[in-house]
């Protein structure tokens, strides 16, 4: 489709492109009734991406790569006009995005926390020493690892419902899933425990909903600065700037969080070995007047004392 065809025109609606699992969909519908709320039609285009495709231990094997598969051609959609907008889990979109493009809002965000659900109840301190744990995440396992050495790692992709009920088959002990996804699906009952931001530092962005756009389309981006809260902008602008300068991703057990107290953000930031035996994690305090600064000082804070050396062992 060439440039400027199917551009949006003032009486259509705003398209949505999303992925098809469940939570995309959940995410894509949160964001339609928000636009509706401002009087805005839109509708709904499932994309399916690279990332919907793999199979198992693809994505281990492309570490560099990772995010990219989930976004890459609902970004395509949207540089081709076949989408108006995208609607992601901010965590899946890569700091270095496609030229012609932005984030233009971010909704409010949930918990970004980690849960662990038990296939019989109990919390990780009260699992047994050799359990065996789902998850896919390099992030995860690491810092799970320097916590829990005795524990074991099976790998684990798939929606919410598909990794709980792989939990079952496999009989394994438990599995780690981002907080807001189960709770958004409406399972948040089967969460035995959030696991504390002291064991499991998430992933940049965790928790929130982003919204894309072409820089050209103003009128879209005019109305997508209405759903923008504007601490969760901010906050997840300062771990996805820590994220870049650690040349992180989702495929590097790389954690960082940013909260905010009164008008002061608490940032904290980890790079783990896969074994979890090097950990290395610093926190910084920051205001909306020195982060960039302070983010590129943390992030180098943390490359110098050895993250470096473990990023580049794991990219080997």
């Amino acid at each position: 489709m060439s440039k400027g065809r199917g551009k949006m025109k003032k009486d259509t609606n705003i398209r949505i492109g999303t992925r098809g699992s469940a939570l995309a969909l959940w995410q894509a519908n949160y964001i339609s009734k928000s636009l509706s709320k401002l009087g805005v039609k839109s509708e709904i285009i499932i994309i399916k991406t690279l990332g919907d495709k793999l199979t198992r231990g693809v994505l281990s094997q492309n570490r560099n790569r990772g995010k990219s598969f989930f976004v890459k051609e609902i970004e395509d959609a949207l540089l081709n006009y076949e989408i108006d907008i995208a609607v992601h889990s901010l965590k899946d979109v890569p700091p270095d995005m496609p030229d012609g493009l932005i984030l233009a809002a971010v909704a409010k965000r949930e918990d970004p926390s980690d849960a662990y659900i038990s296939r019989k109840g109990n919390f990780l301190d009260h699992e047994k020493r050799k359990s065996i744990i789902g998850t896919s995440s390099p992030r995860r396992i690491a810092q799970l690892k320097h916590f829990y050495p005795e524990f074991s790692f099976m790998t684990l992709r798939g929606n919410v419902e598909t990794r709980i009920r792989k939990m079952h088959e496999l009989k394994l002990d438990g599995i780690v899933l981002a907080y807001a996804g189960v709770k958004r699906l409406g399972r948040k009952e089967e969460i035995t425990k959030k696991i504390p931001i002291s064991v499991i530092l998430p992933a940049a962005g965790q928790g929130a909903i982003a919204v894309e756009c072409r820089k050209k389309d103003r009128k879209v981006i005019s109305i997508l600065k209405e759903l923008n809260d504007r601490r969760t902008s901010i906050a997840v602008e300062v771990e996805r700037r820590v994220l870049t300068k650690l040349e992180g991703g989702c495929q590097v057990p790389v954690g960082v969080l940013a909260r905010w107290r009164q008008d002061t953000l608490l940032v904290s930031a980890v790079i783990a070995s896969l074994d979890g035996k090097e950990y290395l994690k610093e926190k910084s305090v920051m205001n909306q007047n020195n982060w960039k600064k302070k983010c590129d000082d943390l992030a180098e804070l943390l490359l110098n004392r050895g993250g470096r050396a473990i990023l580049k062992s794991i990219r080997k």
